[in-house]
């Protein structure tokens, strides 16, 4: 009699455990859906005038890049005038591994391993001392999630954001967006051609 009782208390509290479980993960399911059906749509004409006015921004997050030769993490900090940049990459320690910068002139400087470098394009000079062939002028549009080259083709959801892009050798892929004041703007970007696979997860959009 008492053994009966014990099983079936046992069983209703193991039903009960496992409908908390569902009941839980349903919540979770539901705030996740919720989370991507946030974002909401918005006039392309609208939203590339937006883009386009964006001329001094700050972006913090964690880049991911692989090469034949190196693959580490780190963390980044951009921050684009109208006349200028500053791309700096730092470990969590804060210590800098690399800076790419550009104040007015013409003239580019790269800093690494406590030496300078000078240069009038930026995407060179980069190739040539770190060996990263990245196309810095045209991440500066992607990284906003605006296509400003006619050379390109893309791809676009259904909310009007950039899903995916090619350009000359680059394949870029859009997977995640967040609203910031109104604005719908990339947290997770890939970039990847033969040899270069670069990830930036964005958490962080200032921006006047």
């Amino acid at each position: 009699m008492h053994k009966g009782h014990y099983k079936e208390n046992s069983l209703m509290a193991l039903t009960q455990r496992y409908s908390r479980l569902h009941l839980v993960v349903l919540m979770m399911a539901l705030l996740f859906l919720s989370g991507c059906v946030s974002i909401p749509m918005q006039p392309d004409n609208e939203r590339v005038q937006q883009l386009k006015q964006m001329r001094t921004w700050t972006v913090k997050g964690r880049i991911s890049l692989k090469t034949p030769k190196e693959n580490f993490i780190a963390n980044l900090l951009w921050r684009q005038q109208e006349k200028g940049y500053l791309i700096r990459i730092y470990n969590n320690l804060g210590q800098t591994y690399a800076q790419i910068s550009q104040t007015g002139s013409s003239m580019i400087t790269l800093e690494f391993d406590k030496k300078k470098y000078h240069g009038k394009n930026a995407q060179k000079l980069l190739k040539a001392i770190l060996g990263w062939d990245l196309p810095i002028k045209e991440m500066a549009e992607w990284i906003k999630g605006y296509n400003l080259s006619k050379r390109s083709s893309s791809k676009k959801n259904e909310n009007g954001t950039l899903r995916s892009l090619s350009y000359k050798n680059w394949f870029v892929d859009f997977n995640r967006y967040a609203q910031y004041k109104k604005r719908i703007l990339p947290t997770q970007i890939e970039l990847k051609n033969t040899d270069i696979l670069l990830k930036i997860s964005i958490h962080d959009w200032k921006f006047e």
